[in-house]
């Protein structure tokens, strides 16, 4: 199958390996030349034995840059500031860390709230007043955590929750944040992510400057500001009135036009691009 492509030679060099240090992933570097091309030689060689260290320097740095990146974005109070509820989950399916806004909701106890827990290492745990969406929340809980975040589909449901007061829901997302975790603002390890969005929240996000910043055509930036509010490709695709798949593959495009491959990074870019209001 190479061959058809004219990929008749080839130089590889192994940039990480199985056992390299530092959780990067195995990495391999590889030039190909044609079959009337001149076979590599050992100044090839050479030329990329000195090319090596330096790709090897650029992927690592990279790596350490969305760690501290992902650590800088899981700040108590860079998620203090969001309208959104945030709530980070150890691998057990515990809340460890709410925001402000998480506690806001959770506090009024209107259809959703914590379930205190004597252990001071956590918060308790997430429950719904109706039996039916609590054991619903205790699923996905279950499903977030014990999930590698490298095979979560990007297109992970919601489960709303309606206020017993009256009108009004919340809307929960959850998404894995990976096989090792991470370390939330209370020095926990987590392992899952709550988003919960009130319904008298709106995150207003410009269709305008995801076409012009990121290249996104107007349809795709149509589905991209309904699926923040939205669990779904098919609820997308119920509200704009098209396919499913037509939906699917456009969020495909989104993601890749946005630089992002899961829900949970689409989610915190478009809550850094949005601005957020209450309404009355």
């Amino acid at each position: 199958s190479l061959s058809r492509e004219n990929m008749a030679r080839l130089m590889n060099t192994v940039v990480f390996g199985q056992n390299s240090a530092g959780g990067v992933p195995v990495a391999v570097c590889s030039f190909w030349r044609g079959l009337e091309d001149p076979p590599y030689d050992d100044s090839d060689r050479q030329r990329l034995k000195l090319l090596a260290p330096h790709i090897s320097r650029s992927i690592g740095v990279m790596y350490r840059l969305r760690a501290a990146e992902l650590k800088a974005a899981l700040s108590q109070e860079a998620l203090n500031r969001l309208v959104f509820g945030v709530l980070l989950l150890d691998a057990l399916g515990y809340v460890t860390f709410a925001n402000r806004a998480a506690r806001r909701m959770l506090d009024e106890q209107d259809g959703l709230r914590l379930r205190y827990a004597s252990n001071k290492s956590i918060l308790g745990s997430l429950v719904a007043e109706q039996p039916a969406l609590n054991n619903a929340i205790c699923d996905a809980i279950s499903n977030t955590v014990v999930r590698d975040a490298y095979a979560t589909p990007h297109f992970s449901s919601s489960i709303t929750v309606p206020r017993v007061s009256g009108p009004g829901c919340f809307n929960l997302q959850f998404s894995a944040l990976g096989h090792h975790g991470v370390i939330d603002p209370s020095g926990c390890i987590g392992a899952g992510i709550v988003f919960i969005n009130d319904s008298a929240t709106q995150l207003q996000i410009d269709p305008n400057l995801l076409q012009t910043a990121y290249g996104l055509t107007q349809a795709e930036s149509r589905v991209a500001v309904q699926l923040v509010s939205t669990g779904s490709a098919q609820e997308v695709a119920d509200k704009l009135g098209v396919s499913v798949n037509t939906v699917r593959s456009q969020i495909k495009q989104i993601y890749l036009k946005l630089g992002v491959d899961t829900r949970t990074d689409f989610v915190k870019l478009m809550i850094a691009l949005g601005s957020q209001i209450v309404s009355s």
